[in-house]
């Protein structure tokens, strides 16, 4: 058994689980059905200890194997202020029926900083017993985050300083250099433009680091310029684990601004894996390269935590989490919170938010949660995809985003093997066990939008078998008049496509489960698509969700809360610090 559940965002405190995916605190929960909560619902620890230890109780029936994800939040304390962003998985093995526990960093606090969130986020094989959430405390005052041991650089700096904040460093290199040789781990980038010349590589040598705003010059006030020569990334973490990226504005880069790597066989050879890396508040935009081997953010390795990014005009994919290679691993991984506008501008076959498991590990856990795409594509793109799970990505839970329509036009240049569009609000290529429920999709006016495309690959290295996909409790809506004008591989008019024997099914198996999902179409006459190829949505509820604004807030009294869907309602707090979403691009489908 597989439990989800929505993830709150910052400043509140998780208070129910995602009732789109049907689970509730003991729901089906019998005497002997495994059940894993926090051993308490508050937590507290003193600055001075560095640290809280939360731990998380397994009961129940112990005859079988369980993982917990488990994930922390804003409250009044901030991640990379106060605390440090922290998501992972617990493992029980068969007869393992002993407490785990996980550790949170504990960077400061200050009298208007002193708690956050730990939630449990998803489970497989137990479901989730109480409390799933818990409030952690920190218990005294002391000085806020940029006034702990530091390192600072400013671009009126000097290499020859000491790196204090009266006297700071010029480089990145000579700050990561003295972090090196020195038990201070954080660096502090005052505000203004930095000329990035090479890509600053960050290793196992550099295993804690923190490299992020000053909190007093603003989020992303420290802006690192690649003058689109710099090939490789901007920040390249090569075997790193534990770094923390925060607050940081990357732009005008040939393909990355941030790649994460590691593992085995690796553009970098023999290094190990990254694991537990976060990237959070940063904006990130303007790549020149037109490749498949580029993205704003695109990282390797487990445990990695990808919120509150802003993430726009790139080329190719707006955020990747990567398992590639054989023996990587992407278990863990929570991407969260962002906004990524106009990405897969040039490169066809991509998406804005991506994930590949082409290593073929097919334990791994990822969990894409209350982000906000829009814009992807253009006129001479085609495969383009909102959220795109490619090459056996397995096991990901998608909730809680908000998926916009692709630009104008997107998908009518040229054909291509997919067929002549073949673009869609989320692609599943290979894999099983997605879940996708509880989103908002907005189809747009254009008509040429499948709502899902369950794609089969032969040439994928195993076949996992496309089993226990599930598409429920969404809403879907659209604004245009006529019939579908969708294209994929050459099979047109489905909102749902997928790959029948004829087309070349998947010959392991295959089962879908499309049903609950909410439909309304805006335009006066216009139709409501649940159609599919293989499988259509069973049980499809047309009803006006009572949708308004660019960030699509749904009534009180909308009908979607209640039964057959159940939507649990979108949490926003989306992008860095004081981001709003901007009332551009393609508009929504519903009144704004």
């Amino acid at each position: 058994m597989k439990s989800s559940r929505s993830c709150l965002a910052q400043g509140a405190l998780l208070s129910a689980l995602l009732m789109a995916l049907g689970h509730s605190a003991g729901a089906r929960t019998t005497a002997t059905t495994p059940t894993v909560a926090f051993t308490a619902a508050t937590f507290s620890a003193l600055p001075s200890a560095g640290a809280v230890t939360i731990t998380v109780t397994r009961s129940g029936d112990t005859n079988s194997s369980v993982l917990a994800t488990y994930t922390t939040i804003d409250g009044t304390a901030v991640a990379g202020n106060d605390y440090a962003s922290t998501t992972g998985t617990l493992a029980w093995a068969s007869g393992d029926g002993t407490p785990k526990s996980f550790v949170v960093p504990i960077a400061s606090a200050d009298p208007g900083n002193n708690s956050f969130t730990v939630a449990l986020l998803s489970t497989s094989g137990a479901n989730f017993g109480a409390p799933f959430d818990a409030t952690v405390s920190i218990s005294s005052a002391m000085s806020s985050g940029s006034n702990s041991p530091s390192f600072y650089v400013a671009p009126t700096g000097n290499d020859s300083n000491a790196g204090s904040l009266s006297a700071p460093f010029l480089t990145l290199k000579k700050a990561q250099s003295a972090m090196k040789g020195s038990s201070t781990k954080t660096t502090y980038l005052r505000a203004g433009t930095y000329t990035v010349t090479s890509t600053l590589a960050l290793s196992s040598a550099d295993d804690g680091e923190r490299w992020q705003y000053y909190p007093p010059d603003g989020v992303d006030s420290a802006v690192l310029n690649g003058n689109n020569s710099v090939s490789g990334g901007l920040i390249a973490i090569e075997g790193g684990s534990n770094i923390t990226i925060n607050g940081l504005k990357l732009e005008n880069f040939v393909d990355y601004g941030i790649l994460g790597g590691g593992g085995q066989n690796t553009n970098w050879g023999a290094v190990a894996e990254d694991t537990g890396n976060t990237i959070e508040n940063c904006d990130i935009g303007f790549n020149t390269i037109t490749s498949w081997h580029s993205a704003g953010i695109s990282l390797s390795g487990p445990n990695a935590t990808i919120a509150n990014n802003y993430i726009h005009d790139i080329g190719s994919q707006g955020i990747a989490s990567y398992a590639y290679y054989a023996g990587q691993s992407i278990n863990g991984t929570v991407i969260k919170n962002n906004v990524v506008l106009r990405a897969v501008q040039r490169m066809s076959d991509g998406g804005a938010i991506y994930t590949n498991m082409h290593s073929g590990i097919q334990s791994d856990y990822v969990t894409i949660i209350n982000n906000y795409v829009a814009d992807q594509g253009s006129a001479n793109t085609w495969g383009v995809h909102g959220i795109y799970l490619d090459d056996l990505s397995s096991n990901v839970t998608v909730t809680g985003n908000v998926v916009r329509a692709p630009s104008v036009g997107t998908g009518t240049g040229s054909g291509s093997r997919y067929g002549t569009n073949a673009i869609s609000a989320f692609l599943d290529n290979s894999g099983n066990k997605n879940v996708i429920s509880g989103n908002i999709v907005d189809l747009g006016s254009s008509a040429t939008v499948s709502t899902v495309v369950f794609y089969y690959d032969s040439a994928e290295p195993v076949d996992v078998g496309m089993e226990d996909d599930t598409f429920t409790g969404n809403i879907v809506i659209s604004n245009f008049t006529g019939g579908l004008k969708t294209n994929v591989s050459g099979v047109s008019r489905y909102a749902y496509f997928a790959y029948t024997p004829a087309l070349g099914a998947d010959p392991k198996g295959f089962s879908y489960t499309i049903q609950n999902n909410a439909y309304w179409n805006y335009a006066a006459g216009g139709p409501v698509s649940s159609n599919g190829t293989v499988a259509s949505d069973s049980s499809p509820i047309t009803e006006d969700p009572q949708l308004s604004g660019w960030t699509y807030e749904i009534a009180s009294g909308s009908p979607v809360y209640n039964s057959p869907v159940n939507f649990a309602p979108i949490v926003g707090g989306w992008g860095p610090t004081g981001y709003v979403i901007p009332e551009s691009g393609v508009a929504p489908s519903s009144p704004h």
